[in-house]
């Protein structure tokens, strides 16, 4: 007796139990919001599928924006089972990325080039992380190491570029400011002066 129909059969019943358990998922942690007094999408909200039909008919990027129109600077809506929380207020912003440790999203697809970052990790993993690298945005080492360093290396950007008064050609900046980050970073991270710039 072979073993495959039953597991021909599983296959199709895991799938649809890990999707059901992930809109019920989307559709708690929504309920929840709504609760706490979140605004939410009710004018073209479908009980189960959220506004995936409007993600469906126009780019994600649309829908959002007609979702902040509607409903200001915090809004929460969910398209099948993915729940999305939109916030353009940014003391909102500063408090939920400090205050709270919400789950990320899904980077598996990447996951060979992030590795287990702070960007990927969630929980007790995610605050290890965190707490590992705040002392490097503290706002004394930002103003007594890398302000110094970005002040030096913009004078010597703007030395390099405009030895006497503009001449009014352009100049494109995306190349020089890239190579001034990266003598910042290294002076300031590692005390090593790359001399990308130069």
């Amino acid at each position: 007796m072979s073993l495959f129909p039953a597991i021909a059969a599983a296959v199709p019943v895991l799938a649809l139990a890990a999707i059901s358990r992930s809109f019920a998922q989307a559709k708690s942690m929504e309920s929840k919001l709504i609760a706490a007094g979140v605004p939410h999408e009710t004018k073209d909200a479908h009980a189960l599928w959220g506004v995936a039909h409007l993600m469906n008919d126009m780019p994600v990027t649309k829908v959002m924006e007609m979702m902040l129109k509607r409903h200001g600077d915090i809004v929460v809506f969910r398209g099948a089972n993915k729940l999305w929380v939109l916030v353009t207020d940014p003391k909102i912003v500063q408090q939920i990325l400090i205050k709270y440790n919400l789950p990320k999203g899904d980077y598996s697809s990447i996951e060979g080039l992030l590795g287990d970052s702070m960007l990927s990790s969630n929980g007790l993993k995610w605050t290890h992380k965190r707490k590992a690298i705040s002392p490097a945005f503290r706002v004394s080492f930002l103003q007594n190491v890398v302000a110094p360093v970005v002040v030096e290396r913009a004078t010597l950007m703007m030395d390099v570029l405009f030895p006497q008064e503009p001449a009014g050609g352009s100049i494109d900046l995306q190349d020089i400011f890239s190579k001034i980050t990266l003598d910042v970073i290294g002076i300031a991270a590692f005390e090593y002066d790359s001399f990308f710039f130069f």
